[in-house]
């Protein structure tokens, strides 16, 4: 039988493949010798001649990796643990890492996850996103969701798996980005269906009168905050009292409240604080009834966890939380503060974070520029404010129109 370089035929069915992949210098002889990869290829003797000129095609091209059986399972959890840290340097936030703990969760259980990296096609993924849009893991098996996901959840899918394998490839883990290759249709996008839940104006102001009337001052103090800042739920647990000046009237986010964090503040989802923010005087009323009532209870109480300097924070024991003052979930926000005060007040569910929805829409219905709009709202760009509510902004035109008509012609 015909020999061929670097082609050995084993005792079954493979042959053994060496290719040299570089040199280098023996720190002690000085002799240079050679870097050879082996591979082991089973089948024909063809089949190992291809791989072999296949592997020299790549390296003499430079897009040679070395031959790996890392699957999906085992890379992605190592992949998020080096991408964790400050966002500030360009860590990924603790939210985004909560986030892609759970996907990738879910991508433990699919059919994906036990196949090799190099392995990987575009099919692949896209069988992923049709699997995971209607099917869940339960804890025990994969079973039909009731409602498909939307393509919004699907993205992020999409999002985490392009990141982590742009990675592998930056780090010749794999020759080609299978999720770069995903175009047109095959491709999940962000649909421009969704429409932030907003209450009518009569709504939001019955809501507030309940709150002062029937509820407590730190609830009061809470809805009027999240309407008049529109800051999200994190941020509103964050809030601390060195964050509010009486003398301005202002309130600045600077940091948001992660409980389930190392350090509990966390950076705000942007990774910058924001400046000052000028609040209604009757806001300011409000938190100053608050902090009042909220001082009492720091004398009568011994237990009063000061240090914090919490704005909002837990006033009654429980079992887990045995010390007042100590800082609310956000999480169950909703379940524990907003849905009691929508119930009194008779108004339509909504979110805690829909309430953050409700103040870019009086900012809206008031006439305020997207730039002011998004500004408070935290955005770092005004088309980020635009598409979001591109719904609100469309049915505003009419007024926009009628006030430069009445610049336009005035005295006429």
């Amino acid at each position: 039988m015909k020999k061929y370089p670097g082609i050995n035929k084993n005792y079954d069915s493979s042959y053994t493949i060496q290719v040299t992949t570089g040199y280098r210098k023996d720190p002690t002889t000085g002799k240079v010798r050679q870097i050879r990869k082996t591979v082991s290829v089973k089948g024909t003797l063809q089949d190992a001649i291809d791989k072999k000129l296949e592997m020299e095609h790549a390296l003499k091209h430079g897009t040679f990796v070395k031959p790996s059986k890392t699957t999906l399972r085992e890379y992605l959890p190592k992949w998020l643990d080096l991408r964790k840290g400050d966002p500030q340097d360009g860590g990924l936030h603790f939210g985004t890492v909560e986030t892609y703990t759970a996907k990738i969760e879910t991508i433990g259980h699919s059919d994906i996850a036990d196949v090799p990296l190099q392995a990987l096609r575009r099919a692949d993924l896209k069988a992923f996103y049709n699997t995971v849009r209607d099917e869940r893991w339960d804890g025990v098996t994969r079973v039909k969701r009731k409602r498909p996901l939307t393509q919004r959840s699907v993205l992020g899918y999409h999002i985490l798996l392009h990141a982590a394998l742009k990675d592998a490839e930056a780090d010749d883990l794999i020759t080609v980005n299978p999720a770069r290759k995903l175009k047109g249709k095959d491709k999940p996008k962000m649909t421009s269906s969704f429409k932030a839940t907003i209450l009518e104006l009569e709504d939001i102001q019955r809501l507030l009168k309940t709150a002062e009337a029937e509820a407590s001052p730190q609830d009061a103090a809470m809805l009027a905050v999240a309407l008049d800042l529109g800051c999200r739920k994190a941020e509103l647990c964050g809030l601390r009292w060195s964050n509010v000046d009486w003398k301005t009237g202002t309130i600045a986010v600077v940091e948001q409240l992660i409980p389930e964090a190392g350090p509990m503040f966390q950076p705000l989802k942007g990774g910058e604080p924001r400046k000052p923010m000028k609040m209604h005087a009757h806001t300011m009323l409000l938190l100053m009834k608050h902090r009042e009532a909220q001082q009492k209870l720091k004398w009568d109480k011994k237990h009063y966890a000061t240090e914090l300097d919490l704005v909002f924070a837990m006033q009654h024991r429980t079992q887990w939380k045995p010390k007042l003052g100590l800082p609310l979930s956000p999480h169950n926000l909703g379940v524990l503060w907003l849905n009691p005060l929508l119930e009194k007040a008779g108004v339509p569910h909504i979110r805690v974070h829909d309430l953050r929805h409700c103040c870019a829409a009086l900012m809206i219905w008031n006439g305020e520029s997207l730039v002011a709009i998004a500004e408070r709202l935290g955005h770092a760009d005004p088309t980020v404010t635009a598409r979001v509510y591109a719904h609100l902004l469309k049915g505003h035109q009419e007024g926009v129109s009628q006030r430069l008509g009445d610049v336009l012609y005035a005295g006429r």
